[in-house]
This record gives C-alpha cells, sequence and structure tokens, in this order.
C-alpha cells in the first residue's frame, strides 16, 4: 500500500502542483489572487494523486514475487522458471509453459545462444528440471514447450472471473514479459507490461499465443 501511495504522488508532477500551491499559500503575500491560485494548485496536485492512485502507471513492472503474490491467477511462459519457481506456492500459479530440456531441439539450442557466457547447458537443464519438481509438487498443470523465442511472460490477474474450470480476465490483468538478450547481461534484459484495460490488443494477443500452444503446440511432462 505505501509504495502505492508513494507511486501515486511522485507520478505525472504531483510534487510540483503541491509545492508550488504551498508555496504560495506561504508565501508571505497578502494579495487575494495569491491564495486562490495557490488554493488551486493544491487542488490540482491532489487531483492527480487521486487520479493516479485509481489509475496506476501502466509502465509499473511489479517484481515476480509481488506479481504472483497479488494475482489469483498467473500463467506462466518461461524458458526455465528459475525466478518464477521460489514462489509456486502461492498457489496462484495455474498453468506453466516450460521449455522442454532437449538439447537437440532448435529452441533449446536458442535458448543456449542467447545465455552463452551465462549459463552452460548443463546448469539450463538443471534449472527447467527444478523448476518441473517444483510445479508438480504444487499441483500445477505443467507442459513442455518447443517456441523458438526470445520472450518470456507470465499472465496475471488479481480479480479473475471462474466459470467451473474456465477463466475470465478482468480489467485488471496485465502481462510482464522479459526479451532474453545474448549482448546484455541479464539484469539489463528488457522488461515491459501490457495491461487488458490499456492495451486490450497486446494483452489478448499473448493470451491468444499462450492458448494456441496449449492447446495445439505442447507435451504433457510425464
Amino acid at each position: 500500500m505505501w509504495k502505492k501511495l508513494w507511486s501515486s504522488f511522485i507520478h505525472r508532477g504531483s510534487p510540483f502542483w503541491f509545492a508550488l500551491g504551498i508555496g504560495l499559500l506561504c508565501g508571505g503575500s497578502t494579495m487575494p489572487i495569491t491564495y486562490i491560485f495557490g488554493g488551486l494548485f493544491v487542488l490540482v496536485g491532489f487531483g492527480i494523486f487521486a487520479y493516479n492512485f485509481k489509475n496506476p502507471k501502466d509502465d509499473e513492472i511489479p517484481s515476480i514475487v509481488s506479481a504472483i503474490k497479488n494475482s489469483k491467477v498467473v500463467w506462466g511462459f518461461w524458458h526455465t522458471g528459475a525466478r518464477a519457481k521460489q514462489h509456486f506456492q502461492y498457489g496462484s500459479i495455474k498453468k506453466v509453459l516450460l521449455l522442454e530440456p532437449n538439447p537437440d531441439s532448435e529452441a533449446f539450442k536458442h535458448l543456449l545462444a542467447e545465455v552463452t557466457g551465462k549459463a552452460t547447458q548443463k546448469e539450463l537443464i538443471t534449472e527447467i528440471d527444478l523448476t518441473k519438481e517444483k510445479a508438480l509438487s504444487n499441483h500445477i498443470e505443467l507442459r513442455w514447450h518447443n517456441e523458438v523465442t526470445s520472450l518470456s511472460f507470465m499472465i496475471c490477474d488479481p480479480s479473475p472471473i471462474f466459470d467451473g474450470g474456465l477463466v475470465t480476465f478482468s480489467q485488471k490483468a496485465f502481462v510482464t514479459a522479459q526479451v532474453l538478450d545474448r549482448n546484455l547481461d541479464i539484469e539489463e534484459w528488457s522488461l515491459y507490461r501490457k495491461s487488458k484495460a490499456k492495451d486490450k490488443y497486446a494483452f489478448e494477443g499473448y493470451v491468444n499465443w499462450f492458448k494456441k500452444i496449449w492447446d495445439d503446440k505442447s507435451n504433457l511432462v510425464q
């Protein structure tokens, strides 16, 4: 909550209007127009703050643990799932597509090329196996994928609509994605977020991609 309050305050210029308004009100001037504008600027600052709180900026990317912990449904499309697996116990992760640890597949070769100098083939397979065991022990639906891609992502929703076994994503749903890049350190890999409320086309593109792989291009984990 405190993090959201702080983000709402500093975003979109709220501090500037508060400071300007309070400066005019406390500046010692006796002119009525000074108080009028000072009060007006404070109200503008408060209005921006209230808007930010209700409509948080879309480009703020939550941490993995925050996204998982504060969601009721998470679908993960990962290469190794190395960082996400530590948070499976929260129970929100329902489906996971994990790269099949097959060194002869084009998808695995692509991943190995992207992390050259950062991880070995043996380390990648070990991480995938650890994620698999963690997912199965937490009763998460798990399938292997063999997509040749540098992208991994999570679809998260804090307030989904459940209808039997079906899930309808709410307007609060969002995707967080990361792009692997062999030319950058892992800490520098690009991260971005797409919400259903503000970029429905992009959000649904990720959902449809996940469903297509899950239904037609994935294998059950034995």
